[in-house]
């Protein structure tokens, strides 16, 4: 599917451009958004090709990975990437991710970002599991573990009205 294009009433998801780059240097660039990820901060020449192949990747049949600009609605500002990569092992599967510019944190945008992900991967590509993996250094609270001791799962049944209340085409 492409473009990918959904809106909250703050934030936009919409594809990737090579414009963007800078912006998401500022992200990839910094050393505390990627404190809470699993890679260190990358070089502006890293984020370059990481933003060229993102671009490249969305044009392929099928598609396979959905990394998206998180915007501000009222300004147009890049604050964030999100990504979809569709699992080659489990049919309708994704595992996805985001990170948000620091001096963004606290307001909310990051539960935002993740409501129009999921949207947009259950309503959009009608996917039936979708999973974000915790980087080693990030400790998941109590909360986010179910009964068994193991990680909290979405699944379209389970958020079907999270997702639903995230945002609109």
């Amino acid at each position: 599917m492409y473009p990918i294009s959904r809106h909250s009433q703050r934030l936009h998801l919409r594809e990737l451009s090579h414009k963007d780059a800078e912006e998401v240097f500022a992200i990839y660039g910094d050393a505390r958004a990627t404190e809470h990820m699993s890679f260190d901060p990358r070089s502006r020449d890293d984020v370059e090709a990481i933003v060229a192949r993102f671009i490249t990747s969305a044009t392929m049949d099928p598609r396979q990975e959905y990394a998206l600009a998180v915007t501000n609605t009222s300004s147009g500002q890049l604050i964030g990437v999100g990504r979809l990569a569709l699992d080659p092992h489990q049919p309708r599967a994704a595992a996805f991710g985001f990170a948000l510019r620091p001096d963004t944190w606290g307001h909310g945008y990051g539960t935002e970002t993740v409501r129009l992900l999921l949207a947009c991967a259950f309503e959009d590509l009608e996917l039936h599991r979708v999973w974000g993996p915790a980087p080693p250094r990030t400790p998941l609270p109590p909360g986010h573990w179910n009964a068994q001791g193991s990680p909290r799962r979405a699944t379209s049944a389970s958020t079907s009205s999270a997702a639903a209340s995230g945002g609109t085409q």
